[in-house]
């Protein structure tokens, strides 16, 4: 898993969008395209069970998400009904 994080960090872009009032710069970062992983790749990787934990935290977001969600903006190109 760390290979994977230290791969996913040699692959983000810190970005200068501009300065704030106190002459701070205001970032953001990117995934550099040509240099992205191959999504399939990470999508067939074996997967190992969740903790209970996990599993808990996972079903309160997902119920979160349920109940209290609001449907996606059409603009970002998720399927209708998305939350």
């Amino acid at each position: 898993m760390l290979d994977l994080a230290e791969e996913a960090l040699d692959q983000i872009a810190v970005l200068v969008l501009g300065m704030d009032d106190a002459g701070e710069p205001i970032t953001s970062c990117i995934v550099r395209p040509e240099q992205a992983t191959d999504v399939q790749s990470v999508v067939d990787r074996p997967r190992k069970p969740l903790r209970p934990e996990q599993r808990v935290a996972l079903e309160a977001l997902s119920e979160a998400f349920i109940n209290h969600g609001k449907p996606a903006p059409r603009s970002c190109g998720a399927p209708e009904k998305t939350r």
